[in-house]
């Protein structure tokens, strides 16, 4: 937690204004437990500071973040109090397919089984602003076991998903 807060104070000094007010306040109130699973939400949340549930009501729990993690979180003010929330992406009419953030990557998904919706609704939680300026202070290693349950999850309820890759091609000559 001071590796953090160095981190953060140094940034406050070289670009003031970098960290809202609120943020400085969240940190200065938290306890090494809710530090520590944290830590834990950064590595399931997507590089939009998201994190996605799969399927049944305790899905993270085999990823060591149990409901009552999330309440504590809720409490020291680092993801949104509300177990019904749901981002909307939106379907591009022509093909089908939507975009989103699994992890660092990004994903085109699909639904197989009904290719006439105009959207996809998938319940998430949602890291509050001070939860997102700290999650980016944060180097939490993604948790490869989560991205891969949370793809296999959206497979079986229907949906195609592919990896968007960057690529890029290599111009020079020898």
């Amino acid at each position: 937690m001071q590796k953090i807060w160095a981190k953060i104070l140094a940034g406050e000094v070289s670009r003031p204004g970098n960290i809202s007010f609120r943020t400085l306040e969240v940190i200065s109130n938290i306890s090494s437990r809710e530090a520590e699973q944290f830590q834990v939400a950064c590595s399931l949340a997507s590089s939009n500071r998201l994190i996605w549930k799969i399927g049944r009501d305790n899905s993270l729990d085999d990823f060591g973040l149990n409901y009552g993690d999330i309440l504590l979180l809720r409490d020291a003010g680092l993801i949104h109090d509300n177990d019904n929330l749901q981002k909307i992406f939106k379907v591009i009419p022509q093909i089908g397919i939507s975009v989103l953030h699994i992890g660092n990557s990004l994903y085109q998904i699909k639904n197989l089984k009904n290719t006439e919706l105009k959207e996809f609704r998938f319940n998430q939680i949602a890291f509050t602003t001070a939860g997102k300026e700290l999650c980016k202070f944060i180097n939490a290693n993604l948790n490869i076991e989560y991205t891969a349950a949370l793809i296999k999850n959206k497979q079986n309820e229907g949906y195609e998903i592919m990896e968007i890759r960057n690529q890029t091609t290599d111009n020079t000559h020898s």
